[in-house]
C-alpha cells in the first residue's frame, strides 16, 4: 500500500531563493501558486471567540523606535492549560523538522510555518511579577551598552547598542524579531499567556543574527522581510489555536 495513502499526506520539498521572502510559508506557497495557475486561494480562519475581559488596563506597549518596530500586537488568553498539543499538530511540526513542546510553543511554531508570521509567547504572571503585582508595560527600545540578556537557547548574550529589543521596565525580555528571553517563558505551571505578533526592521534583524551569530526560523523570516499587516493576523489565528488546544478564556 502506498505510504501516502495509510497517512492521507505527500511531502514536498520545496526549495526557496531569498527574494522569495513572502513564500516562507505554506500559506505564502499556496499564495505563489494560486497566482500562477489563477484559481482560488484558501486561507485559514482569523476569527477569534473573545469572551474573557478587554485587555485595557491589563498590558501597555510603549514603542521607541518605530523604524526598527512599526508594529506590535498582543492577545491575552487566561486559565489555559499546558499540555502536549493535538497528535494533528504535533505530526506536521514534525515534518517541517520542529520538535513538539507543549501546546502553546507548539502553536507560536505552527504560525511561523502555517502563515509566515512569528509571534512569542510570554508566562504573563511572570510579567506581572517583574513588574511588581502591577500590568506589565512592554518596551521596545535599543540594547543599552554593556546590557546582556539569557536567550531560549540558554545563552548568555552580550548585546550592541543598534540592537532592537523587547523589554519591560525590569529589563530585557527578547531580542527583537530574533529570539526571546528565557526568564519569562512558558512552563507547565503556566496559567495565563500573553501572545506578541509584531513587526521588525529586516536589516536590523540581519545585522543582529549576524552580530549574535544565531540563526531562528523568526529571524529567517524577519530578516528577509515579513509585511506589518500580518502581525494583527498573526495575533488572531494564534490566540484562537491556543483557546482551541489548551482551554481558556481570550
Amino acid at each position: 500500500t502506498p505510504l501516502q495513502d495509510v497517512l492521507g499526506d505527500i511531502i514536498l520539498e520545496i526549495e526557496l531563493t531569498p527574494n522569495l521572502a513572502r513564500a516562507y510559508s505554506v500559506l505564502g506557497v499556496a499564495r505563489e501558486i494560486a497566482a500562477l495557475l489563477d484559481v482560488p486561494l484558501r486561507e485559514p480562519s482569523y476569527d477569534f471567540t473573545a469572551e474573557g475581559a478587554p485587555i485595557q488596563g491589563q498590558v501597555s506597549i510603549e514603542i521607541l523606535e518605530p523604524e526598527l518596530n512599526p508594529r506590535f500586537t498582543f492577545a491575552l488568553l487566561r486559565d489555559v492549560e499546558i499540555k502536549p498539543s493535538p497528535e494533528w499538530m504535533q505530526r506536521r511540526l514534525q515534518l517541517v523538522g520542529q520538535r513538539p513542546i507543549n501546546n502553546i510553543v507548539d502553536v507560536t511554531n505552527y504560525l511561523t510555518f502555517e502563515i509566515g508570521q512569528p509571534t512569542h509567547a510570554y508566562d504573563y504572571d511572570k510579567l506581572v511579577a517583574r513588574a511588581g503585582g502591577k500590568a506589565p508595560k512592554i518596551i521596545t527600545r535599543l540594547a543599552k551598552a554593556g546590557e546582556e540578556i539569557e536567550t531560549l537557547d540558554e545563552v548568555k548574550r552580550k548585546l550592541d547598542d543598534f540592537t532592537i529589543l523587547v523589554t519591560d521596565e525590569a529589563g530585557a525580555l527578547g531580542i527583537g524579531g530574533v529570539i526571546g528571553g528565557a526568564e519569562t517563558e512558558i512552563s507547565a505551571e503556566t496559567k495565563n499567556v500573553l501572545l506578541e505578533a509584531a513587526n521588525w526592521n529586516f536589516i536590523n534583524v540581519r545585522r543582529t543574527m549576524q552580530a549574535q551569530k544565531v540563526m531562528t526560523d523568526a529571524g529567517l523570516r524577519f530578516s528577509r522581510g515579513v509585511h506589518p499587516s500580518w502581525a494583527l493576523r498573526g495575533v488572531k489565528r494564534g490566540i484562537e489555536l491556543m483557546r482551541q488546544v489548551g482551554g481558556g478564556q481570550i
